[in-house]
């Protein structure tokens, strides 16, 4: 009963429960959702460079930024990650996509750090962990670890958000024409989806370029994937002559080089 104001009413009512009182440790549901990471780059080195303290105020100031943008978008908080946190966007995949777009715009503006995100869209299992006196609501693991590993790969790039096929998809079918990229798979992977980088339109010029240089891009990232490494550095060396600050392109490049 004192819990029950603070209660999660949404995610009570995906259990099929009117009230927080029904609800036992073991019930789940399966419902449609987007999967949502976003977590502070370099999380353990700006620890040991700033100290406990300091990290901690850089979080709660972040913190304080994603959680109103959150709620506002119809997004469902986990857990709280390395700085930042796991969100899902029951059977939303536009609005979700431009929630985390807002968050990592809004952190940027505000001096926050640099914030990556790692976004896809699937079937989750929302399930209740714990027993009576200590309960939690919770998705599980596997079906957070793809979003984690896209999301930890392609930040060590620099590059912002990223999303799997279905996502791109889902959003389609929601008539989301927002610019994304392909950018193939994360090379430690088998049969996983296919991964985007779907461009942030606050930067203007940025935009622009990645706007103009699209086709090399896609000329470059399937040289590289059919093992047309040269091909695929005169593409991505390209772009880069035009537009030095595009960071997908900078990590083919390196990759090709790395190749030849």
């Amino acid at each position: 009963n004192r819990y029950e104001p603070f209660a999660p009413k949404e995610l009570v009512e995906f259990l099929g429960k009117k009230d927080i009182r029904q609800v036992r440790p073991g019930d789940q549901a399966l419902l449609r959702a987007s999967l949502a990471l976003i977590d502070m780059a370099d999380f353990q080195a700006v620890r040991e460079s700033t100290g406990e303290e300091e990290l901690f105020r850089r979080i709660n100031q972040s913190l304080q930024v994603m959680i109103p943008i959150v709620k506002e978008k119809g997004g469902q908080i986990l857990s709280f990650y390395q700085g930042g946190m796991t969100v899902f966007f029951p059977g939303q995949g536009t609005v979700a996509v431009s929630c985390m777009m807002q968050i990592l715009d809004e952190l940027k503006n505000r001096g926050c750090g640099v914030y990556h995100g790692g976004m896809d869209y699937r079937e989750i299992r929302l399930e209740v962990a714990g027993n009576e006196e200590r309960m939690d609501f919770t998705v599980g693991q596997e079906e957070w670890q793809e979003v984690k590993e896209m999301q930890k790969y392609y930040a060590t790039h620099g590059l912002g958000l990223i999303a799997g096929s279905d996502l791109i998809r889902k959003m389609e079918e929601e008539g989301d024409r927002r610019l994304n990229r392909f950018l193939g798979k994360a090379p430690h992977w088998e049969e996983k989806s296919e991964l985007y980088e779907i461009l942030p339109e606050e930067n203007q010029e940025q935009f622009r370029l990645c706007m103009e240089t699209a086709e090399d891009f896609e000329w470059g990232v399937r040289a590289y994937l059919q093992g047309n490494f040269r091909e695929s550095r005169e593409c991505f060396a390209k772009i880069l002559r035009k537009n030095r600050y595009d960071k997908a392109a900078q990590m083919y490049f390196t990759a090709c080089d790395q190749k030849l």
